[in-house]
């Protein structure tokens, strides 16, 4: 697992320096601190690090599009998932045997797509415009990379179902008994 780990991390920091830079970052209401590029290896956005990289058909999304997906791994840079991702997989990956450890691990990575959501969210025009953006990034297919990338198909009808619910929404926060 540690090896993979690694792996993982040095696949995503290569695919990082050989995407190349957004000209016009400025366009995306994005401050100078969080760099923007472009890769055609990549189907859907991805935060790696403390920066995003956008799949090279970037330029002909709309402009609701691309303020969604920027408003979106937005919230993951600010929250620091990339890294958060990081720490939770390498301590799964040394503590493999605990059931604790894999829970951990699944839920940062759940919080952290229902806070990233909210973001997008609120820069979409509405819940379903939103819920159908995840669904056309989900069927694309992408290489498994260690960033974080905009919709896994593995959870994705929980999302949306709880974008959707606003009371489901809620709950994503909300510990019960258990």
């Amino acid at each position: 697992l540690l090896l993979r780990l690694v792996w993982g991390l040095a696949s995503s920091l290569r695919l990082w320096m050989e995407a190349t830079a957004v000209e016009s970052a400025s366009d995306l209401d994005l401050p100078d601190s969080i760099p923007v590029r472009w890769s055609p290896r990549i189907a859907s956005p991805v935060n790696v690090g403390s920066g995003i990289l956008l799949p090279a058909d970037y330029v002909e999304w709309d402009e609701e599009k691309l303020r969604v997906v920027v408003a979106h791994e937005r919230s993951h840079i600010h929250q620091r998932d990339f890294y958060l991702q990081f720490v939770a997989g390498l301590y799964t990956s040394l503590t493999w045997f605990s059931p604790l450890g894999w829970w951990l691990k699944r839920k940062l990575s759940e919080l952290g797509e229902a806070i990233s959501d909210r973001a997008g969210l609120d820069a979409a025009t509405s819940p379903s415009a939103y819920a159908q953006l995840l669904l056309e990034f989900a069927a694309l297919p992408r290489p498994t990379v260690i960033g974080v990338p905009m919709a896994h198909s593995t959870n994705l009808s929980h999302r949306i179902e709880r974008l959707l619910n606003e009371s489901s929404f809620r709950s994503a926060f909300v510990g019960g008994r258990r």
